[in-house]
């Protein structure tokens, strides 16, 4: 709205500048309508200008309305030009809109000096306090019968007086040429509206209710006096890209780099360092691991998890030589500038990529690429993700550079896969994000990469629904899986991430899968506990990524009272898809695993760890648990009263006493019945005293990548819980396994509680190692472990897990094995965020908190029924259908927006990623030449049309001129930068002084000097000898051949001359073009082979110099190709 009311303002000054000299020195002009309300929409544009700075000047900084408060400035001077002192009314309207009234006396006193008669106009209406703004449309018709009379006409020209000259142009307003051929062309274009014969229609439009939501940031074409600004602004970015109609157009015009420099290395790509929080990054709510807790995007995600986890299973199924540590990803995100459109999208598939991988334990890294020098590794290949990367990700992409995805591809590719596979099946999988912008479109490029990489690439191409430019790039692509996406369908990106790559994992695995309908006979070996070489000194955990859940929620504690189960009456899910092989499993004689070799080896384990370990690090060590579980004593007697009264109750007496019934007979029984004459019944014995608990427990324990942060803290909770309450049971015949990797045995029913077993368990604590879940191993290592334990009591497993494994077809086939065993297997999830447990376990329990641990445990064995709480995310679980919620774009936006412009805004890790920047443009710095030269000319049209944008042009050419080689010193310190300015003024055919010449120089102030000197003037006709211009240009003798770049600046409101160029051949002295030159022949020269020149056109006038802009591209075209 402001910019609309801007370009009205510009035609209001006009207009009020001409009728003000009409009026006053013609006698033509007896119809005030027109100047009644000229005055009337003035103040109301003024008042809209109020409104609208009133309102922006909270949210942007004063240079960001600088052009509000110069329109206001300039309507302002206009009013007080007027004689007030005649319009009381006027005066106090202007008043009350915050006018200056002070400044009048000295405006009358400029006026009265110029003995100029007045004539006045009736002012019949005022804008009024209370007038509510809206807009309307006011119509304002001037019927004229008469034109201007050349006496009248004449007479309004000898008045005409430039007010306020430019200082810099102070000689050119006291010209009569300049005056007589310049202003007049204005004047009697403007005129020519006021006075036309036939009724002229002024609409006006005012303003409405504002809408801030619909208000947005467009390039201020009008305010071309501010200062030159390198780095371009986000929001004027997008609404570019978003406007613009022909950018498809203009990358096919671009042509297509063929080829790009093989000779390169990768030294320029930048690696991130440790992440360190910026002293004035400011805490706040909008961090990255709220955002993945949020409804909407939690859902995307775990529709996604759940796409790609079945995807997962089928391979795994076909192919089981295959490990999932063999498949690498790499992501790698297009910062362009014209992705910036698609800002939000970009995160969105970066926080759902990240997380699935995350929860899925592959190996990948995060790239992003811009120029040809500029790539940065936000996430290397072996780092362990956690919020903080997931954070510092999306604060890095900027979206604001070039693009060049096929440099970036083969830089990035070169970095991250560092070595080369190590199998057969070890696979390499980049996944690019893009908008298929760009010259890099030879499909030659990307297959080369592809093969001497041995990498499968995919591609998703986003796009808005009513562009298609993925169709640049996508086309020429071979081998690659692509999916197009439109942003405006968010709902639907889920499906097409996981559709994509499945595909990549399609092409990658066909080779090497060989489908089986048996199931293979391998033996599981149990691994003994990793120890370091030295004992902890102080003990303690290990760190797992996140705070204490009580202390990193400040929310009430109804937030921990969120969980889900399920019941024991449902099937085992997945068994249906093996049942096939089931039998041959369950049926098979050999071991399972190595269960007696593994006892005998823990065994000597203990023997050799008891020995290193010294007395008094042995009470150290049983004194820190004992203080670990003191501090959860509350939540470990309500476990106890759970396991006591619901899940391990007492079993087995181990004295006898009297009884009715018997095997044997009681001696004292006997005894007392006789003396009692037989009425003393109870002569058996029976075992019912000294209850104890006779049952065989198993913690399975997963160490896994996936569980590091929230899970695993949960799982430390939850483990210490349990072991507290099975002391204080007494039930020591507990045993431990943990599990990523490999399935390691850490302690069984013959091992006691003790300090060698404490220190054991915390050293196995350790969740950034294991990349890979063997769930279905581990169970299978306890069922052996209980199946040979003596007890005839209660067997369980307790596997504490997040349910994202790796085993398979295997996971449902030892659950049933454990049924068969009369083994009850419990699968426990305990931390906020997402588990896979309802798709891989049919008993299985998922609380936010440890601390509602032993409500949820007697639910699940009591009650035997589905439960959940009322307030659960349905984002964390990713079976809960029924409620679901419905996703759509708006939805979307509203929950994840708030974040992203935080990130942009307050970046937590902003002084990593100044690094980055700093250190890969010293990197740009080190691998060119330190001394860069650049030649630049100004071709600047001079004729008369050019009046009102000459002395801005002078401006902003110094603005120019002055602060690029400072921007770019600023950035590169080491380079040296020269820059060479030359200057070709130039007129139309047969005016004096055609060309005005200033060589190559590098002082500043001599160019300056030159520009102050130039007028506008000339130009009899519509075109301007536009090539003749060119031409002067082209034949400056000293260019720099050697230089870096060599740039021509059209800067013009006309076409040339000639039918090519315009089609106005009754304003055109030369229709059939002027002097010596053709397009041709200026187009071969600009791209002479070694010596080529950039030619930028600036246009004033887009519709006039059309068809010349079109002649210039259809002629580098045809010379390109």
């Amino acid at each position: 709205l402001a910019f609309d009311e801007q370009k009205e303002t510009k035609r209001w000054l006009d207009e009020f500048t001409t009728f003000n000299i009409l009026f006053r020195h013609t006698s033509n002009i007896d119809d005030q309508t027109l100047g009644h309300n000229l005055l009337v929409y003035g103040l109301k544009l003024l008042r809209s200008f109020n409104i609208i700075r009133h309102i922006l000047k909270s949210i942007f900084s004063l240079k960001g309305i600088q052009f509000i408060l110069t329109n206001i400035d300039r309507l302002e001077q206009s009013f007080l030009l007027l004689a007030l002192k005649n319009y009381s009314n006027l005066k106090e309207s202007l008043r009350r809109l915050g006018v200056d009234l002070n400044q009048i006396q000295t405006k009358n006193k400029l006026l009265t000096q110029s003995n100029q008669s007045f004539r006045e106009i009736s002012l019949t209406a005022d804008l009024q306090d209370n007038e509510t703004p809206v807009r309307d449309s006011m119509t304002t018709t001037i019927q004229r019968n008469n034109r201007m009379s050349q006496d009248d006409w004449r007479n309004a020209m000898k008045h005409i007086r430039r007010l306020n000259p430019d200082k810099s142009i102070q000689n050119e307003s006291n010209n009569p040429t300049f005056i007589r051929e310049n202003m007049e062309n204005l004047v009697q274009k403007l005129s020519g509206n006021v006075l036309s014969q036939d009724s002229t229609n002024l609409n006006i439009s005012l303003i409405n209710n504002i809408d801030f939501r619909k208000m947005k940031m467009d390039s201020i074409e009008e305010n071309i006096q501010e200062p030159i600004s390198i780095r371009i602004d986000q929001v004027t970015l997008k609404a570019h890209v978003r406007d613009h109609p022909n950018l498809i157009r203009l990358y096919e015009q671009a042509g297509t780099i063929s080829s790009i420099n093989s000779s390169m290395d990768n030294s320029t790509v930048k690696q991130r360092g440790d992440l360190q929080i910026s002293n004035d990054y400011k805490p706040t709510e909008w961090t990255y691991d709220m955002l993945i807790k949020s409804e909407a995007i939690g859902q995307l995600i775990a529709e996604f998890l759940n796409l790609f986890q079945q995807n997962w299973e089928e391979f795994l199924k076909k192919d089981c030589e295959i490990q999932h540590g063999d498949i690498q990803w790499c992501i790698i995100i297009d910062n362009s500038g014209s992705m910036s459109i698609h800002r939000n999208v970009i995160h969105e598939i970066l926080v759902i990529l990240m997380e699935v991988l995350r929860k899925m334990e592959f190996k990948f890294a995060v790239t992003c690429f811009g120029g040809q020098k500029n790539q940065l590794i936000l996430k290397n290949m072996d780092q362990l993700f956690t919020y903080d990367d997931g954070q510092f990700v999306l604060e890095a992409i900027t979206l604001d550079e070039g693009t060049f995805p096929a440099t970036g591809l083969k830089k990035i590719t070169e970095k991250v896969f560092s070595t080369s596979a190590t199998s057969q099946h070890q696979h390499r999988l980049v996944l690019m994000v893009t908008d298929g912008l760009t010259q890099e479109r030879d499909g030659q490029n990307y297959s080369a990469i592809i093969n001497q990489y041995s990498i499968k690439l995919g591609v998703i191409f986003i796009e808005l629904i009513e562009q298609s430019t993925s169709q640049l790039l996508v086309n020429n692509l071979k081998d690659v899986s692509c999916v197009t996406f439109k942003s405006k369908y968010i709902d639907q990106l889920s499906k097409h991430l996981a559709q994509l790559m499945n595909d990549m994992l399609t092409a990658c695995l066909k080779d090497s899968m060989e489908t089986s309908n048996s199931t293979s006979k391998y033996m599981i070996k149990i691994q003994m506990p990793r120890i370091g070489k030295e004992l902890m000194s102080n003990i303690s955990w290990k760190y797992m990524g996140h705070k204490k859940l009580q202390q990193q929620l400040n929310t009430n504690i109804d937030d921990f009272l969120e969980f889900s189960i399920n019941n024991s009456n449902t099937t085992i899910p997945k068994l249906n898809c093996v049942k096939h092989q089931l039998n041959d499993y369950l049926s098979q004689s050999a071991d399972h695993t190595d269960y007696f070799q593994a006892i005998n080896k823990l065994r000597d384990y203990y023997r050799s760890y008891t020995g290193r370990v010294r007395s008094e690090h042995k009470q150290k060590a049983i004194n820190w648990w004992n203080d670990e579980e003191h501090l959860r004593s509350n939540l470990i007697d309500e476990l106890t009263l759970v396991l006591d009264e619901v899940i391990f109750p007492l079993n087995k007496y181990t004295r006898r006493q009297a009884a009715i019934r018997g095997s044997s007979l009681y001696m004292p029984g006997l005894i007392k019945a006789m003396t009692s004459e037989w009425t003393y019944k109870k002569i058996f014995s029976a075992k019912r005293a000294g209850a104890k608990r006779d049952h065989a427990l198993c913690f399975v324990l997963d160490i896994s990548t996936s569980m590091f942060g929230a899970m695993a803290e949960g799982l430390k909770e939850t483990l210490i819980a349990f072991i507290g309450a099975c002391r204080r049971l007494e039930l020591d015949n507990f045993s431990v396994i943990v599990f990523g990797t490999d399935v390691r045995l850490v302690k069984t029913h013959e091992q006691q509680w003790d300090a060698s077993v404490i220190l054991t368990l915390i050293e196995q604590m350790d969740f950034n190692t294991d990349a890979d879940t063997r769930d279905a191993d581990a169970i299978e290592v306890a069922i052996d472990l209980l199946v040979n334990t003596s007890t005839r009591g209660e067997k369980k497993i307790f596997l504490i897990t997040d349910g994202y494994g790796h085993c398979g077809k295997h996971l449902p086939m030892v659950q049933q094995r454990a049924e068969d065993a009369r083994i009850d297997l419990l699968a426990i999830a305990v931390g906020f965020d997402r588990v896979n447990l309802a798709n891989s376990y049919k008993l299985y329990l998922h609380c936010c908190s440890s601390h509602i641990l032993p409500k949820v445990l007697r639910n699940v064995f009591e009650n035997e029924k589905i439960i959940s709480s009322n307030n659960w995310n349905t984002g964390v679980s990713i079976t809960s259908k029924q409620n679901k919620i419905s996703l759509n774009k708006e939805y979307l936006i509203n929950q994840s927006e708030p974040f992203f412009d935080e990130f942009a805004k307050n970046k937590r890790f902003a002084a990593v990623i100044k690094q980055m920047t700093s250190e890969r443009n010293q990197l740009l710095e080190q691998t060119n030449i330190s001394n860069i030269s650049f030649d630049v000319c100004f071709c600047l049209d001079c004729t008369g049309s050019m009046t009102g944008w000459l002395p801005r042009i002078k401006s902003q050419l110094m603005n120019i001129i002055r602060d690029i080689k400072n921007k770019i010193s600023e950035e590169f310190r080491t380079l040296k930068v020269h820059f060479r300015f030359a200057i070709v003024g130039y007129r139309d055919a047969t005016d004096e002084s055609q060309f005005e010449i200033q060589s190559f120089t590098e002082n500043v102030e001599e160019v300056s000097a030159f520009l102050n000197h130039l007028i506008a003037t000339g130009g009899k006709d519509l075109p301007e000898d536009v090539l003749g211009a060119l031409d002067q240009c082209l034949n400056l003798t000293d260019w720099n051949k050697q230089a870096n770049g060599r740039i021509i600046i059209l800067i013009t409101d006309a076409p040339g001359h000639g039918h090519e160029l315009h089609d106005d051949d009754i304003n055109d002295a030369y229709p059939n073009g002027f002097g010596s030159q053709t397009m041709t022949m200026i187009c071969d020269r600009l791209l002479m082979k070694d010596a080529e020149i950039n030619l930028m056109f600036c246009t004033l006038n887009p519709q006039a110099t059309l068809k010349m802009q079109r002649a210039f591209e259809f002629h580098f075209r045809q010379i390109m190709t």
